[in-house]
């Protein structure tokens, strides 16, 4: 998966559908990987914050 940041709701689907795999799959994940899933969790973070922010 190329990261970037979301943009809409098509991205931000795509992006938890790609996490959840992330997370579902069994074995050690790389640190090239986990660094990924990082940077990823971060950007969904930034989005969420911005289009469904806690009142």
């Amino acid at each position: 998966m190329e990261l970037s940041p979301i943009k809409n709701g098509e991205q931000y689907d795509l992006i938890l559908k790609w996490i959840d795999a992330q997370f579902n799959k069994t074995g050690a994940v790389e640190k090239s990987e986990s660094d990924k899933i990082k940077a990823a969790l971060e950007l969904i973070k930034i989005f969420e914050d911005e289009h469904y922010p806690i009142l």
